[in-house]
């Protein structure tokens, strides 16, 4: 006759038993969140309330006098970097940080909303520490609109130069409010030939 099991080793097979035939609780879903454009503007992963008045303005301001002087500006050109937006007090500046690849050219369009009576830009370098950057190219217009190297004149970053880390620089000359910018590149034209 088989000696009895101890209590132990059947309350183990038990648990085990009927941890088995436990279902496994349904994973939990988490919601693909929606994209808003409004959003993505203003620089915030979720969504912007409809009183945000830097992503109303931005989107306003992109909708209208950002496309029209990009498509007169940027002709045949993509998209670099994120499109931004951005409030700018008297004086303030605002820098973003794009990469210069050899062999491309590149357009800013920016474009300033009410309360700006001046919006400046310009390419730069990164410095060393506590050393002034190199201004590689600024915007000559005035006013509420700043381009650098548009039209057919976009800002060349020659085949055989390096790449290298540099940024643009928005800046309210006058006045305070908000301002949209979006950066575009494309190949470089070859050098006309000599005949």
């Amino acid at each position: 006759m088989a000696a009895p099991m101890s209590t132990a080793p059947r309350a183990l097979l038990l648990l085990l038993a009927l941890a088995a035939c436990r279902e496994a609780p349904p994973p939990t879903a988490t919601p693909e969140p929606k994209f808003d454009a409004r959003a993505a503007l203003a620089g915030f992963d979720g969504p912007v309330p409809d009183d945000d008045p830097v992503a109303l303005e931005g989107t306003r301001l992109t909708n209208g006098p950002l496309r029209e002087c990009a498509e007169r500006e940027a002709v045949d050109m993509q998209q670099e970097g994120d499109l931004i937006a951005t409030k700018l007090a008297p004086g303030q500046l605002f820098e973003q940080e794009f990469r210069l690849q050899p062999g491309r050219c590149y357009t800013l369009v920016a474009v300033a909303g009410d309360g700006i009576a001046e919006l400046d830009a310009t390419f730069e370098t990164f410095g060393p520490a506590r050393s002034k950057t190199e201004i590689l190219a600024s915007d000559a217009a005035t006013g509420t609109t700043a381009v650098i190297g548009g039209g057919a004149a976009c800002f060349p970053w020659k085949p055989e130069q390096s790449p290298i880390a540099a940024k643009f620089v928005l800046r309210a000359g006058q006045g305070s409010g908000v301002a949209v910018s979006q950066l575009y590149s494309r190949e470089s034209p070859p050098p006309p030939s000599r005949r």
